[in-house]
């Protein structure tokens, strides 16, 4: 599989980048706008972070954002098929520096493997310099 980078990705205006604790088997649009509306409940945790509250499919979830650490980029990906060929590409489309994270039953901390994985880049570096 190629894995295509333009010279130039932009970021992503007014989308927003939410990984939800679940998997959804369906490859189509959906209207998402009607059915997650995450919403701001006021609260703060122990480090003074903003936590977000809302509900996907009548289930509450607890979140807060989350900035991709310094020096690196989330890159949005479509795998496009060459039909004559019958190969994969892997072509990045878009970027972020940040994301909001989300738990169905508690408050992220990184006790949560994807945010205690973010702290091995930094451990990783230092290893490395």
């Amino acid at each position: 599989m190629d894995f295509v980078i333009p010279s130039k990705l932009n970021n992503l205006l007014g989308d927003e980048l939410h990984l939800l604790p679940c998997k959804i088997q369906c490859k189509r649009e959906a209207n998402v706008e009607n059915y997650f509306r995450p919403y701001n409940a006021e609260q703060k945790d122990s480090d003074d972070n903003v936590i977000l509250n809302c509900s996907f499919r009548g289930k509450p979830l607890i979140g807060k954002q989350i900035d991709i650490p310094c020096g690196y980029k989330g890159v949005f990906c479509e795998i496009t098929k060459d039909s004559s060929e019958e190969k994969e590409s892997l072509i990045a489309k878009s970027s972020c520096e940040q994301l909001t994270y989300w738990n169905w039953d508690k408050q992220p901390s990184k006790e949560d493997s994807f945010l205690s994985a973010l702290d091995w880049i930094s451990v990783s570096e230092a290893l490395n310099a």
